[in-house]
């Protein structure tokens, strides 16, 4: 029986060796409704930020969390995990096991530009994140310095794919999922040509409205401007609580959004688009 709670608990720790693996930690934990935090370090970095955090919704008694890393031969991989419900304290904790899941990739990461920076953003980030989405489907681990040497080229500033807001305004967002600055998932909106308010955004209320199709109000939240002048920017965050309030999580349900920018002595400016919401793979009840 082990503590998740006190403090983050060591689910996995070892070496798989080269390749990508497929880490599946799953437990048994209490009943009430809590937020697992799960954190992987890898070669002495820290992954995903500061951790992935995912709401566990009361009732839920058994949850498993699949983890994903790509290691070399001799990189130490660990994984932990804590709750944030106080009963979980003495828990059982299956014995994870890593699984090699890389050749499929390749296909995907040879077709990367030999210098990202110098090719169109949208175009590089489109062809990072399709590599990235055939992880899933990869197996064995001969080609993984090929891979290696392909994904070294992508270096931060780059190509970013993290953002759940798309080029046409759209959000894909996960039910029960956080949303926050602090783990780098916050919802951005950007104006490149730096014209609201006469250029100048500073001071600006931000709200985000979010509604079912027949109109009625499922989340009304406040945003916070990150850029003032120049490229513009505003974001919003979401806490796993408010992701769930998203009834219909079956990637199919539109929702739509309004994002409203108002300052005073000036009309107000408005962005508005679809939300699609998909229930999380990372929360599984048996």
């Amino acid at each position: 029986m082990s503590d998740i709670y006190t403090s983050p608990f060591t689910v996995y720790s070892g070496t798989p060796g080269a390749g990508v693996w497929l880490i599946d930690c799953q437990s048994t934990v209490n009943t009430a409704a809590s937020t697992i935090t799960i954190t992987v370090i890898v070669g002495g970095r820290t992954i995903y930020g500061n951790g992935v955090s995912y709401y566990k919704a009361a009732g839920i008694t058994s949850v498993g969390y699949p983890v994903q890393v790509l290691a070399s031969t001799d990189e130490t991989v660990v994984i932990t995990i804590q709750s944030s419900n106080s009963s979980d304290t003495n828990v059982t904790l299956n014995t994870p096991t890593a699984v090699s899941d890389i050749v499929a990739i390749r296909d995907r990461t040879d077709n990367l530009p030999d210098d990202p920076a110098s090719e169109a953003t949208a175009e590089a980030a489109k062809v990072a994140a399709e590599a990235i989405k055939t992880l899933a489907e990869a197996g064995g681990d001969g080609d993984l310095a090929a891979i290696k040497a392909k994904t070294n080229l992508v270096t931060a500033g780059q190509v970013t794919v993290t953002s759940p807001v798309t080029d046409d305004l759209d959000i894909s967002i996960v039910q029960y999922d956080d949303y926050l600055t602090a783990n780098n998932r916050a919802l951005p909106w950007t104006n490149t040509s730096g014209t609201w308010f006469d250029g100048d955004i500073s001071g600006a209320t931000v709200t985000f409205t979010a509604t079912d199709r027949s109109g009625v109000t499922i989340l009304e939240k406040a945003g916070s401007v990150i850029t003032s002048t120049g490229t513009q920017a505003v974001q919003v965050e979401l806490t796993s609580a408010n992701t769930g309030l998203f009834t219909k999580a079956d990637g199919k349900q539109r929702y739509k959004y309004q994002l409203l920018l108002t300052k005073t002595g000036y009309r107000e400016m408005e962005v508005t688009g679809d939300i699609a919401v998909t229930g999380s793979l990372s929360q599984r009840s048996t």
